[in-house]
C-alpha cells in the first residue's frame, strides 16, 4: 500500500514508529485497521496510542487529529504524579509539556500533507483528471468521499486505483471499491480507447462503486491522493 509509505514519512519527521505495520492487513478487522504508534520521552517513558481507521489517508488523519487535540497537559501530569517515583513534579509536568509539543508537530505535518494532497473535483473532473494522467504514465491511487459527507463516519470513503495483473497486457485496468469493501468494480481501458469513453468508463465506475450515496456526475467528490 502507498498509503503505508506515505504515513511512515510522516512519522519518521517527528520521531514517532509504528510497531504493527508489517501486519496490517491481519489486524483489518469489519473494515477498519488499527495500527499502534508510538515514540519515547526524553526521560524514557512510553507515549503511545492506537489508530483505528478505515484505510484511506483522510480517515488516518482524522483519527490522529482527534487523538492530538483531545491529550491535555495537566490531565497526563496528574495521572501520572502519584506513581511518579523519585522523578520531581516539576520533572513531570515537563514530560507532558513535551508529549504535548510532539503531538502539536505531528498534527502539524498531517495537516501540512492534507493540504498539498487533496483537492475537490465533480465525480466528471476526478474521471477526466485520472484520464490526463494515464497520457502522463502517473496513475496514482485516489481516495474519495461526497463533499457534503466529508463530516460523516470515516466509513464513508472510497477508493480507485490501477493494478496490475501480471499478465503484460498492455490494458489499463482500474479497480475501485468503498474502504470496507464489497462494492468491488472492475474495468479495463485499451490503448485504442479514445478520451471520451475512457472517461465514460471511469465516470460509470465511480458512480457504480457509490451506489449506496445519492449522486450523478456532477457530485462535488473531496479528492485525496494516496501516493
Amino acid at each position: 500500500m502507498h498509503l503505508q509509505k506515505d504515513i511512515m514519512n510522516i512519522l519518521r519527521k517527528t520521531g514517532f514508529v509504528c510497531d504493527n505495520f508489517n501486519c496490517i492487513e491481519t489486524s483489518r478487522k469489519n473494515g477498519k485497521y488499527n495500527i499502534y504508534i508510538s515514540i519515547y520521552t526524553p526521560a524514557n517513558s512510553d507515549l503511545g496510542f492506537y489508530v483505528v481507521y478505515d484505510g484511506s489517508f483522510q480517515s488516518f488523519k482524522k483519527a490522529v487529529s482527534k487523538i492530538c487535540y483531545a491529550f491535555d497537559i495537566d490531565k497526563d501530569a496528574e495521572k501520572r504524579i502519584p506513581i511518579r517515583g523519585s522523578a520531581s513534579i516539576q520533572t513531570v509536568l515537563d514530560e507532558s509539556k513535551w508529549k504535548k509539543e510532539k503531538l502539536d508537530e505531528l498534527l502539524s505535518i498531517l495537516e501540512t500533507y492534507t493540504a498539498e494532497a487533496t483537492f475537490t473535483f465533480t465525480v466528471s473532473e476526478l474521471a477526466r483528471h485520472i484520464v490526463d494522467s494515464m497520457h502522463k504514465n502517473c496513475i496514482t491511487e485516489y481516495d474519495f468521499t461526497v463533499l457534503d459527507d466529508a463530516e460523516l463516519p470515516i466509513s464513508s470513503w472510497y477508493g480507485i486505483k490501477n493494478i496490475n495483473t501480471v499478465f503484460n497486457s498492455s490494458c489499463i485496468e482500474l479497480f475501485a471499491d468503498y474502504y470496507g469493501g464489497g462494492c468491488g468494480v472492475y474495468n479495463r481501458i485499451d490503448e485504442e480507447t479514445d478520451n471520451a469513453e475512457r472517461i465514460d468508463i471511469i465516470e460509470k465506475m465511480i458512480l457504480l462503486v457509490m451506489k449506496q450515496e445519492v449522486c450523478d456526475e456532477n457530485t462535488k467528490l473531496l479528492v485525496q491522493l494516496s501516493y
